[in-house]
């Protein structure tokens, strides 16, 4: 297409959009401590599709681009990651889905070491509200574990790690 790629960086110097000689745009987004809460790939729509230089103050027109995925992440307090989600398909469409969820439990009477991960099979697992319960500090041991579910209530297994 005759393009090069563009780099747009924010106040900090981090990288904050990436768009490649396909108008395929990577944006990234970050918290006010630097942590990446964000990471987007949008496809363009049209041969002069526009992203708009303040995202995510202003998303892409639905004309030049679709999200094609996005990678979610949260943080506690104490600036440790908690939560890592992937999804695809425009957030509030019927296509819209989620991927892969891994949420991180830490000890937090022992310097925030890691404690437990959870990963869950999206492809099993229709509703959230119950989460948290899945590993409450009372049902994990003291030996650091990664845990997979197949739905909201089915350990599959726990390794310890």
């Amino acid at each position: 297409m005759g393009h090069e790629t563009y780099y747009q960086y924010d106040t900090a110097g981090r990288t904050k959009v990436v768009i490649d000689p396909e108008l395929n745009v990577t944006a990234t987004v970050y918290d006010g401590l630097g942590n990446v809460v964000e990471t987007s790939q949008w496809r363009p729509l049209k041969s002069d599709a526009a992203f708009p230089i303040d995202y995510p103050q202003t998303v892409p027109s639905s004309s030049d681009y679709e999200e094609v995925s996005s990678t979610r992440s949260a943080y506690n307090v104490d600036n440790l990651l908690i939560f890592t989600g992937t999804t695809t398909g425009k957030l509030g469409d019927p296509d819209w889905q989620w991927h892969n969820i891994t949420v991180n439990y830490y000890d937090t009477q022992n310097q925030n070491h890691l404690k437990h991960v959870v990963k869950v099979n999206i492809d099993d697992v229709s509703d959230f509200t119950n989460f948290n319960l899945l590993v409450d500090d009372d049902s994990l041991n003291d030996e650091p574990a990664l845990s997979y579910f197949s739905d909201i209530t089915q350990l599959v297994t726990s390794t310890n790690l």
